[in-house]
């Protein structure tokens, strides 16, 4: 019998706990913007991850990828036993360990969002593209698009739309990565201004920054656990 479950009830961190030291595989499904991905697990290690059937082999991709997962809070898992053999993968990573860095880094990421919301940044269009959106961004660029020409920030966005503002600064956010609309740095009475965590000249005039609103992303070495046996080997077939 699998075990299946909704991501929103139970957060990966604690699937991962649950799964503990079984051997098989885990479908992550439904996930925003990564569609399936596949983990294959053996005897309390991740030993390999599949991202839209690309293998990721950097340990810290690894956790940057499980990290959006966990972020999103939507999305099912289910997890099958399977024999060694039928397993592939060269990664050593201890599940008790990355359960722990996802919650890590998952508060981390909460707490840069929340400092991000706060400054309550202007967004201003800079392209339509003709392509396809997904259909709650969709919606969000539609609700907003009539305040663009001039600006519109975070909180008054997800006054408009009716959603928090943590949702409408991810919408923004997807909508910046696609290049749609860029950051627009206004004065400041204190004769700074404060534009992705840069401190800019006054100007009298607002002026706009394309610059990419990153997340702080941590440089982590993950060590390998080389105590534990031989894992299964890749099947190259």
């Amino acid at each position: 019998m699998p075990i299946v479950g909704n991501l929103n009830e139970f957060p990966l961190p604690e699937v991962l706990n649950l799964i503990g030291t079984r051997t098989g595989r885990m479908q992550l499904l439904d996930i925003p913007e990564a569609g399936v991905l596949l983990m294959d697990l053996w005897e309390g290690h991740i030993i390999s991850l599949q991202v839209a059937g690309v293998y990721v082999e950097d340990p810290t991709e690894v956790i940057r990828k499980l990290s959006h997962v966990v972020e999103g809070g939507y999305g099912m898992f289910e997890f099958r036993l399977m024999p060694p053999e039928d397993l592939r993968g060269s990664l050593r990573l201890a599940l008790n360990r990355v359960a722990m860095d996802l919650c890590f880094e998952v508060d981390n990421a909460i707490g840069t969002t929340r400092a991000l919301i706060q400054a309550n940044p202007t967004f201003v269009l800079i392209s339509e593209h003709d392509i396809w959106l997904e259909p709650e961004l969709q919606a969000f660029f539609n609700g907003i698009r009539g305040h663009l020409a001039s600006g519109i920030d975070v909180k008054s966005a997800s006054r408009i739309v009716g959603i928090e503002p943590p949702m409408a600064y991810a919408n923004f956010n997807k909508l910046l990565q696609l290049g749609m609309v860029e950051i627009l740095k206004t004065s400041a009475t204190n004769g700074a201004n404060t534009t992705n965590g840069r401190r800019a000249e006054d100007h009298s005039h607002p002026e706009r920054d394309n610059g990419h609103t990153v997340l702080h992303d941590r440089n982590r070495r993950f060590q390998q656990d080389e105590s534990v046996a031989e894992a299964p080997a890749e099947n190259q077939g």
